[in-house]
This record gives C-alpha cells, sequence and structure tokens, in this order.
C-alpha cells in the first residue's frame, strides 16, 4: 500500500486523535460519544488485545468522518475477516514497552540496563513475527500487508542477545546457574547498553 510522505507513520493525516482523524475535538464530541456507550464498546474490543500497548490504541480510538479512510479501514478488516472464514489467521505478538528506553538512547552517552535491553530485543522478535505474517499474506489481503513496516537488520538483535543474559531479565534463573534474592551476592558481570557516536555501542561493567 503506497504512502504519501507527509503522512504520518500510521499513514492517518488530518487532526489526529488515537491514530485516526477526528473532526471534533474530545472536549464536543464526549458527551455525543457517551450516549452511544462508545467507551463501552471500545473497551470490550480492547480486552481482547493481545498485550497492553494494543489494548492502550484500542482505547485510544475516535470515530472519524473521513469517508476515504474509512472505506480503506474497512477494506483492510474486510480483508483480514476472508482470511478468517477460509480458515487463515494472523500473528498478533505482545509488544513490550520499550518508549522510554528508546527515548533515553537518543541521549549520547545514556545507558540502558540488562532488563531493558531485553525487553527492546523481545520487541524487535515479535516485530519480526508479525512482519512476516503479514508479507505472507500479501497476495490474499494486500491492505492488511501494507502495515508492515521495516525493521532494524537482524545483526541488532543477535548483538543484544548475545550482549544480555535474557534468561535473568525475564525472571528465570540461566540454566545452571544459582539464583539469588534479598540481596544476596551473584557472580558475572552485568551488562549496559550506552547510545555513543554508534548506534547501541554494547560495554561490559562491572556487576
Amino acid at each position: 500500500m503506497s504512502e504519501s510522505s507527509d503522512l504520518p507513520f500510521d499513514g492517518v493525516s488530518a487532526q489526529i486523535t488515537g491514530g485516526t482523524p477526528s473532526p471534533l475535538s474530545p472536549e464536543e464530541s464526549a458527551d455525543a460519544l457517551e450516549t452511544v456507550e462508545l467507551p463501552e464498546a471500545v473497551e470490550l474490543v480492547a480486552a481482547r488485545a493481545v498485550g497492553p500497548l494494543g489494548a492502550a490504541r484500542v482505547r485510544a480510538r475516535r470515530p472519524s468522518a473521513d469517508l476515504a479512510w474509512i472505506a480503506e479501514e474497512l477494506a483492510r478488516a474486510g480483508e483480514v475477516a476472508a482470511l478468517f472464514r477460509r480458515g487463515d489467521t494472523l500473528l498478533a505478538e505482545p509488544i513490550p514497552d520499550v518508549g522510554p528506553a528508546l527515548a533515553r538512547l537518543r541521549i549520547a552517552g545514556s545507558v540502558l540496563e540488562g532488563a531493558e535491553l531485553a525487553r527492546i530485543q523481545r520487541m524487535l522478535v515479535a516485530a519480526r513475527l508479525v512482519q512476516a505474517d503479514l508479507r505472507r499474506v500479501a497476495d490474499t489481503a494486500p491492505l492488511a500487508a501494507g502495515m508492515a513496516r521495516p525493521l532494524p537488520d537482524r545483526a541488532l538483535e543477535r548483538r543484544l542477545e548475545q550482549s544480555v543474559d535474557l534468561a535473568p531479565c525475564r525472571g528465570e534463573p540461566r540454566h545452571g546457574a544459582r539464583s539469588t534474592r534479598h540481596g544476596s551476592g551473584s557472580s558475572g558481570s552485568s551488562r549496559r547498553c550506552c547510545a555513543g557516536s554508534t548506534p547501541i555501542p554494547l560495554q561490559r561493567t562491572p556487576a
């Protein structure tokens, strides 16, 4: 799906509220939306999202009067519904919130802890799985496939995985390692991610 260069990341123009164009401000439309019980309907959909970020995006949605945008979104939903009717599926993966960590990486000399690096690595893995599934249906659902976005080189995921012991970041003991708690000491070293003159250089620091 082609996109105009002056559109934002999610391809929607006009006044933006939660990723959809809205001709009215929230203050002007709040009473009407309450009357038609939109918040309750949106909450039912949000409850079925695969993760908290997806649920937040659903809850931020607002009605639109942009007929062209509505037609395209209905066509996209129709493609996905047709996939389901044929017994196919689309992959949905929960994405950890890495926004604060990525924002900090824009500052030279900033440092990320191992748990934050692990979340970024999991986000990249999940995004790559979803991207591959969207591309798989490009012939039968081109509008849905158009939601795929470019991702960083796989080398970044491998570098993150090699630089951080991901098991402790998930709260799991590494195989063969002793778990420690209540301030007890541990062997080995922690790894951090620093934003400097090169993208995400990794350095080893004392534990």
